[in-house]
């Protein structure tokens, strides 16, 4: 009996031993010491395409890429455009209230099967800083069924009709806005004179919670 309580107590000493204590210092953290190695399964090459498309990021980038020129024209039909339909008014940013943020949003499109390419820039409000029972209170997205365009080409087809699409530039800015809200004044298109001011949206724009 005592042999096998000495066994016990030793075994028992052996694995006290082996728990580290406390403060006792973190031991490191072993690494592989084999060389990093790229994926050799697609050339670099084919990366850059598939990320790169030449759309520029923010506004710095559109101002200094190869076709800066294209997107600046892009950014001002945007902006007549808004202020054709009167989408904002200059104001003082009355206190307690906060203004929005915003971004411009830029994409190539090319028109069919045609290699032409078309310069499309958008002002995108920074939406997700709306606050619930503030800014919005429900949010309505009104979207078209596929079954009513079925019935419709289905139409034309059997009574030999002609059927158009139309593009309507600046859809969403012909919803009127019932709340109170602010939005900062466009990068690169801030009014000289009037730089303390912000922008009363008085129409829905890009990215809002009250935009489709």
């Amino acid at each position: 009996m005592e042999n096998n309580e000495q066994q016990e107590e030793g075994i028992l000493q052996e694995h006290l031993q082996e728990i580290q204590p406390d403060n006792a210092p973190p031991q490191l953290v072993r690494r592989s010491s084999r060389p990093h190695k790229p994926s050799q399964r697609y050339p670099p090459s084919n990366y850059i395409l598939l990320t790169d498309e030449g759309e520029p990021n923010c506004f710095q980038e559109a101002c200094k890429v190869e076709h800066s020129k294209e997107w600046k024209k892009a950014m001002e039909e945007e902006m007549n455009s808004l202020q054709e339909n009167k989408t904002w008014e200059l104001v003082n940013l009355p206190k307690g209230k906060k203004a929005l943020q915003n971004k411009w949003v830029y994409r190539i499109k090319h028109e069919g099967n045609e290699k032409k390419e078309r310069y499309k820039a958008r002002l995108v409000v920074k939406g997700f800083a709306q606050k619930e029972g503030i800014d919005f209170t429900e949010i309505f997205s009104p979207v078209v069924k596929m079954s009513s365009i079925r019935v419709i080409l289905g139409l034309v087809a059997t009574l030999d009709l002609e059927c158009e699409h139309l593009d309507v530039k600046t859809a969403f800015l012909h919803g009127e806005l019932e709340e109170e809200i602010y939005m900062e004044q466009p990068e690169g298109f801030i009014e000289k004179g009037k730089e303390g001011l912000v922008c009363r949206l008085k129409k829905s724009l890009y990215g809002l919670k009250q935009a489709p």
